[in-house]
C-alpha cells in the first residue's frame, strides 16, 4: 500500500474512532464548560475559541454547541464573527 493511501484509510479509521465515542462521552458538556473557560481568558481567548472550533469541525465533534457558545460568550455579532471564517 502507498503511504499516501495509508494515511488516509488511518485518517478514515481515526474520524470513525472519534465519531463513535462520542456518542458515549459528555461531549457536548465539556464543550460548554471550555466555552465559559475561553470566555474568561479576555481577547486571547477569542483566538483559542477559534482554534477550539476548527479542530472541533475537523473531528467532526458537533458544532451546534460551540456555535450558540459563540453567540453566548461574545454576544451575537462578535460570535458570527467568530465562527464565519471556518
Amino acid at each position: 500500500m502507498r503511504r499516501p493511501a495509508l494515511l488516509v484509510v488511518l485518517a478514515v479509521v481515526a474520524l470513525a474512532v472519534v465519531g463513535a465515542l462520542s456518542g458515549h462521552f459528555p461531549v457536548g458538556e465539556w464543550l460548554s464548560e471550555t466555552v465559559a473557560h475561553i470566555r474568561d481568558a479576555g481577547s486571547l481567548g477569542v483566538v483559542l475559541f477559534a482554534l477550539v472550533y476548527v479542530v472541533a469541525a475537523v473531528l467532526f465533534l458537533p458544532g451546534a454547541v460551540l456555535t450558540l457558545g459563540a453567540g453566548f460568550a461574545y454576544g451575537p455579532v462578535l460570535g458570527v464573527l467568530i465562527v464565519s471564517p471556518v
